[in-house]
């Protein structure tokens, strides 16, 4: 399971449910939001899948979302704040188009401050997360 970032995006979600549920929660357990969907199989990665989804927040989430976690039938991963695969977005200022995501930085880049210091394009944008969004990410 992937880091999750916060981002100003139109909201997509699955199709149609499936064997598989993605659940936000805050950290007094209270279920912020819960989807069940189908895990799409990659056409050209011998069986692998992924997903992507952009949830519509609510408000207060950005105090409350304490965890994500993933089941179906292969097992269960979670995210928390203090997760260990940072993951940096790079995001054209103008357009929001994504210009690149750069995962499993190396340990000198696990600070937001460390992986955005090294960009010196003008207006490129560096989203960073180690697995839930953190107070700055929400306020962009």
């Amino acid at each position: 399971l992937e880091p999750a970032f916060a981002v100003d995006a139109p909201p997509l979600l699955p199709d149609s449910a499936g064997d598989h549920r993605i659940v936000g929660t805050a950290a007094d357990g209270e279920t912020l939001f819960s989807i069940s969907f189908a895990m799409p199989e990659l056409a050209d990665a011998d069986g692998q899948s992924s997903f992507v989804f952009v949830v519509p927040a609510r408000p207060g989430w950005q105090a409350a979302l304490a965890a994500v976690t993933l089941t179906g039938p292969g097992g269960t991963a979670a995210l928390d704040g203090a997760g260990d695969r940072a993951t940096a977005i790079l995001r054209d200022r103008r357009t929001g188009q994504v210009r690149a995501i750069l995962r499993d930085l190396p340990p000198q880049y696990r600070l937001a401050a460390d992986a955005t210091a090294g960009v010196t394009e003008p207006g490129l944008e560096v989203m960073f997360s180690r697995g839930i969004p953190d107070a700055a990410a929400w306020r962009r």
